[in-house]
């Protein structure tokens, strides 16, 4: 497996995330223990940035319909961009 993947989500999970669906104050937790394991590197590309993003990592079981998150990881803009290739491309086919 690659270090940087495009991860495509069932289209039945699209524009759904587990930042939306927690309390604010439980998702900064969240996510700053990821930014804290990153150490101000991009988990993917290991460059430093100052701006990390957070990034869940889900996998699916379509068949019964589960949706299981796996972790979160901190990443920069780039990489998070090219993981989510989907929605670049949803949104490129609607122009």
């Amino acid at each position: 497996m690659y270090k940087l993947n495009f991860e495509l989500v069932p289209d039945g999970c699209w524009y759904q995330n587990l930042r939306s669906a927690l309390p604010q104050a439980v998702w900064d937790s969240i996510r700053k223990t990821a930014y804290a394991k990153a150490k101000g590197k991009c988990m993917i590309c290991e460059r430093k940035t100052a701006r990390l993003e957070a990034h869940e990592r889900w996998s699916y079981d379509e068949e019964r319909a589960l949706q299981k998150l796996e972790t979160v990881i901190a990443v920069c803009r780039n990489c998070h961009e090219v993981i989510h290739v989907g929605v670049a491309t949803t949104l490129w086919s609607g122009l």
